[in-house]
């Protein structure tokens, strides 16, 4: 046994050594080139998020239904002690309303906004060179890049232009109302 201990001690040493040189040393090219996004799906859509944009990522949550200008609006939820206004991310993309509330949710990362989603597919790594932009009038002003995983595509939801255009259509809504 004695002859295995400065063996182990060898190796524990080694170990460390290895694990505190991994902090100290600068990330390798490759790993600066790549990005990491959420995959999800609405309805029939398959999407990818950066993840730099998600603050919070929740299961089951329970969404208090509200009316309000526009018909994407599914309610309020009670996240990390703020409400939050959660969105129908599928109505927002052009998809059917779904005929329940989604069961995942995704709260932006600098605004206090979630947006319902029906499934999570996992966090994606890939590197820049899979990102391509999406041209054409099909695509909404949310998603301009399309995310190109093996002989998959996935078209990547910008969140703050997503934002961006609710605000846009709030706007347009409440001066409708107004006349």
């Amino acid at each position: 046994m004695s002859s295995e201990q400065p063996t182990l001690a060898t190796r524990v040493a080694d170990l460390r050594r290895s694990f505190d040189e991994s902090f100290a040393n600068r990330p390798s090219e490759s790993a600066a080139d790549e990005s990491s996004f959420l995959g999800i799906r609405s309805g029939e859509g398959r999407y990818v998020v950066r993840l730099e944009e998600v603050g919070g990522l929740f299961v089951d949550k329970i969404v208090a239904p509200l009316k309000g200008r526009l018909p994407e609006l599914l309610g309020m939820a009670g996240i990390r002690g703020n409400v939050v206004p959660v969105f129908a991310l599928g109505r927002l993309l052009g998809e059917p309303p779904a005929t329940a509330i989604p069961r995942w949710l995704l709260v932006a990362a600098h605004s206090a906004v979630g947006f319902a989603f029906d499934a999570f597919d996992g966090y994606l790594r890939a590197p820049a060179s899979a990102v391509a932009s999406a041209e054409g009038e099909s695509f909404q002003v949310s998603a301009r890049e399309i995310l190109r995983v093996g002989t998959e595509a996935r078209t990547i939801i910008g969140i703050q232009r997503l934002i961006e255009a609710i605000g846009n259509r709030a706007g347009v809504a409440a001066a409708h109302k107004e006349h």
